[in-house]
């Protein structure tokens, strides 16, 4: 390549108005990762000859390289002025336009271009990607696989296409395409990914642990293989471990907010609770709306003997996802038994804990329980009797004898007409 530079440069000495040989210089100085040259080479091929469409064409490749969205697609369009029926001008000003926020106007651009050019496997590849982003997941499998019967080693094809199979709850499937498109590529750090995810659905823990590890050893700086790993070593026990892959995430994605949010869950769980509370703050900070993170938070700041930052958490978690069993749970228990009478309220404890009880359908001994402790905050005696006998009952027909145990003490405090106090 060096050596053709130096040719297009020396026919260029010799004649410097040579507008094909600015040209191919271009191409040549692209490959060589030379873009800001090269872009300077189709501009002089252009001035010389204004009609040069496959000029233009370029021009919009490596203004698109550059990052220049608005450039590209103003020299893609003069392409489509000087040549209608260009499939290819047609698909790259689809890729600006998508790169530029356009969805709409990006999808008639690849359908146009496989209009004109119908096996062009990378135009419906790409809508596909487009119909993804606007939730038109049918269409865009129907369009990946489109790709692949035009391209059956498109490796990229068979990843998106498992991972809109994923989105569709076909598991399986999904893992097919995700294990084609390792054959093809077997270093495609993504789909190890991916696929750590799928074997992790379908409970195959040990299999999604090897393919994030591998996914890491292609790519170490990779936040989600990061985060996933250290999901799965959590669910598994190995906290620290799991802590190590999160802080690694961070390192490579300082505003990642499900890795502050997972690594606070882990710290917490390890006792270091100053240290929770603050990935959590911070998950919220980046993410207001994640119901977990504000659950997460109330555990820790109750935790931590806080309990009236802990009761606004619950109930903002409670607002953004009202059915959170466990947030309704532990809101319930502080309406019910807080010794702080600005925390108490019967009614609203009732509600919530008899919620908990039924999205659990009545399973959970210590929520059957929380709900007697908020009948007798409410004054309500008989049921709260009811309901701590019904809670004795399950803990005895499950074996949780410690649970048995506490709940007959709590019995014998309702039989008096007594509330709980903590």
């Amino acid at each position: 390549m060096d050596e053709a530079i130096s040719q297009y440069q020396e026919a260029l000495r010799l004649k410097p108005d040579y507008a094909e040989a600015h040209y191919n210089l271009g191409i040549a100085l692209v490959s060589k990762g030379q873009m800001d040259e090269a872009i300077r080479q189709y501009q002089e091929a252009i001035r010389l000859k204004p009609n040069y469409a496959e000029a233009h064409n370029n021009l919009g490749i490596a203004l698109d390289k550059n990052g220049q969205m608005d450039e590209a697609i103003s020299q893609y369009q003069e392409v489509l002025r000087l040549k209608p029926d260009a499939a290819e001008a047609h698909y790259n000003l689809g890729i600006a336009l998508d790169k530029n926020g356009q969805m709409d106007e990006a999808i008639n651009q690849y359908q146009e271009a496989f209009r004109l050019k119908p096996n062009y496997a990378d135009a419906h590849y790409n809508l596909g990607i487009a119909l993804v982003s606007k939730g038109q997941m049918d269409e865009a499998i129907r369009k990946y696989q489109e790709a692949i019967r035009l391209k059956p080693n498109y490796a990229e094809a068979h990843y998106n296409l498992g991972a809109a199979l994923d989105k569709k709850g076909q598991t399986d499937e999904a893992i097919r395409h995700y294990q084609e498109a390792l054959r093809l590529k077997p270093d495609y750090a993504e789909v190890h990914n991916n696929l750590g995810n799928a074997f992790r659905q379908k409970g195959q823990l040990d299999l999604a642990i090897a393919h994030f590890q591998r996914a890491l050893e292609i790519q170490p700086a990779f936040p989600a293989a990061h985060n996933n790993l250290g999901n799965l070593l959590l669910q598994k026990g190995q906290v620290d471990e799991a802590i190590a892959h999160y802080q690694k995430a961070l390192e490579s994605s300082p505003d990642f907010a499900n890795a502050h949010h997972n690594l606070a869950t882990a710290l917490v769980e390890k006792g270091r609770l100053a240290e929770g509370i603050a990935h959590f703050q911070r998950a919220l900070e980046l993410a207001p709306q994640l119901p977990e993170a504000q659950a997460g938070l109330a555990d820790a700041l109750l935790q931590s003997g806080q309990p009236a930052q802990a009761a606004a958490h619950y109930t903002e978690a409670l607002r953004l996802n009202p059915n959170l069993p466990d947030s309704l749970n532990n809101l319930a228990w502080l309406r019910a038994t807080s010794p702080l009478p600005e925390l108490r309220d019967g009614p609203q404890a009732v509600q919530l804990a008899q919620r908990a009880c039924e999205l659990t359908s009545w399973k959970q001994t210590v929520f059957i329980g929380t709900l007697a402790a908020a009948y007798a905050q409410a004054a309500q005696f008989e049921k709260a009797v009811e309901a701590g006998q019904k809670a004795c009952d399950l803990a005895g027909s499950l074996g949780q004898t410690n649970l048995l145990q506490r709940n007959q003490e709590l019995l014998r405090l309702y039989r008096g007409g007594r509330p709980v106090r903590e």
